[in-house]
């Protein structure tokens, strides 16, 4: 049955994540400055909008694995290392058909010319 590993409000993770959205969902709320007035401004707007951005995907990635039968969340969590060498090759591929796309793109301007 889908989210029976961790139904409880006790749960550590349930714990924090709901921490985490009670925290924050007063600080971003409102409308963001549109004018900062200096450069540190600026930056700490901008850290400030990828973390709020970062706690969003952990609290819609937690609601995601809520509702996974629990076998498939214990399949998910031995993946471990193997997810980020499956992220890396995909980010190796892409690179691959850029420069490809790349290639092609000067093959096709010497042809023209």
């Amino acid at each position: 049955m889908p989210g029976t590993w961790c139904a409880c409000s006790t749960c550590p993770v349930t714990g924090v994540i709901i921490s985490l959205r009670q925290k924050t969902c007063g600080l971003f709320s409102a409308p963001w400055p549109r004018n900062a007035a200096s450069a540190s401004e600026q930056y700490a707007q901008q850290r400030m909008r990828e973390m709020h951005d970062l706690i969003e995907l952990a609290t819609q990635w937690f609601d995601d694995i809520q509702r996974m039968p629990s076998e498939d969340v214990r399949q998910l969590m031995q993946l471990g290392g193997a997810v980020q060498k499956l992220i890396a090759l995909k980010s190796r591929v892409k690179q691959v058909a850029t420069r490809r796309r790349g290639d092609k793109a000067a093959a096709l301007q010497v042809v023209e010319n």
